[in-house]
């Protein structure tokens, strides 16, 4: 059983260093996709949760609040062409107050 910190890299390339509880991602932590995906932020038993910055291999970029591995609260979304929202997530979708430049 993984606690306290360290790096465990799966069979499929995904790798994750950082904080485990009783085998789960929980703390901070950098999780890092064989696709180039990256995550670094707080987990909660094995989801993002909290304040995180997930990089998607196309250049996209997600800073802001997470739930139960949901993008939900505020948070700022940059695409790689440079255009971005910044305002209020629900369930993984932009919702209410926001503005997209």
């Amino acid at each position: 059983m993984k606690y306290g910190r360290g790096i465990f890299i799966q069979v499929s390339g995904d790798t994750y260093e950082g904080d485990w509880l009783q085998d789960m991602k929980h703390g901070q932590g950098v999780f890092t996709w064989k696709d180039g995906n990256r995550y670094v932020g707080n987990w909660e038993k094995d989801k993002k949760a909290g304040q995180g910055v997930y990089w998607w291999s196309t250049g996209n970029r997600y800073e802001g609040k997470w739930v139960n591995d949901i993008r939900e609260g505020y948070g700022v979304y940059t695409w790689s062409t440079g255009d971005v929202y910044e305002g209020d997530w629900v369930n993984n979708m932009k919702q209410g107050e926001g503005s997209l430049v």
